[in-house]
Parts: C-alpha cells; sequence; structure tokens
C-alpha cells in the first residue's frame, strides 16, 4: 500500500472484512508500496518508510480489533546498501558502495534486526491493550486471546 497510505486504506477494508465474518491471513508488504529511483537510477526504499507502513499495519488491525497475521520482507543478512537509512545512516551516496540486488532492494542484517525488533514490541503493544480480540481458531486449536499471548511472551 504505501506508508503514506495505509491508515487511511487499510482500515475499510478491514472493516468491511470482518462485517462478512470471514477470518483472512492480513499480511503487509511494506517494501512494493514505497520504492523510489534516485537521480542516480537506483532503485531503493527508505527505511523509514517501510517501519511506518510496518506500525500503521499493527495500528489498523489494533483499532479495528483485528489480527495481523504477518509480513513480508526482502532481506539479507549481507552488509548491503540497498535501502536508504536505518541506524548506519545510508544516504544515496552510499547505495553505490555495495548495491547488490539484480531486482528488489533489500534490507540488509543491520537495517532487518531494526525492524525485527520493532515488530515484537507492536505486538506487544496490541496485547497490552485492555480491549484485545479473539485470535481465530485455527487447524492447531488456537481462540487464544491475543492479550493471553502477549502474556505468555512476556513471562519467557
Amino acid at each position: 500500500m504505501g506508508a503514506g497510505k495505509i491508515r487511511d486504506a487499510l482500515p475499510p477494508l478491514l472493516a468491511a472484512v470482518k462485517a462478512s465474518d470471514a477470518n483472512p491471513l492480513w499480511v503487509t508488504d511494506p517494501m512494493h508500496g514505497n520504492g523510489l529511483t534516485t537521480p542516480t537510477g537506483y532503485k531503493t526504499r527508505r527505511f523509514d518508510d517501510v517501519v511506518d507502513e510496518v506500525q500503521g499495519f499493527f495500528q489498523a488491525h489494533r483499532a479495528a480489533g483485528t489480527h495481523p497475521g504477518g509480513i513480508h520482507i526482502e532481506l539479507t543478512g549481507d552488509d548491503v546498501t540497498e535501502c536508504l537509512g536505518g541506524s548506519e545512516h545510508i544516504d544515496e551516496a552510499t547505495l553505490a558502495t555495495r548495491y547488490e540486488s539484480l531486482c528488489d532492494p533489500r534490507l540488509n542484517h543491520m537495517q532487518s534486526l531494526e525492524l525485527a525488533f520493532l515488530v515484537p514490541r507492536s505486538w506487544l503493544r496490541r496485547a497490552a491493550e485492555p480491549t484485545c480480540p479473539t485470535m481465530p481458531r485455527g487447524p492447531l486449536g488456537g481462540g487464544a486471546s491475543s492479550c493471553a499471548l502477549g502474556q505468555i511472551s512476556r513471562r519467557r
């Protein structure tokens, strides 16, 4: 969807699907809606936009009382410079130093870790909400509230 669209576009979709009693697996792809091309021709993404879209995804689900099911990310454990920003402050001048992707720019190892630490914090914020919904029953049982799951993960 893109960081600039998710907070407006996702809530009506969540409401419509929730009203239909369907239980889809909601997955966000914060990579493809946030692409840009630099003046030097590099296809890239801003790490802050990726993070903002992930946060918007969790916020929209929290507000709707629905379950955020997953996140699709292009990433690598390599020390590449394909996405702008992050703790290494990759800028347009830095992109050329280790840009290796032949297709889609990937988060590097540090950006991937930064995002990986953000997701549980977003989930635990959701779990701390007083009105946590019950998760849909799946083939392995389920039906536990996300509040209970948040409590379990905090005890470990």
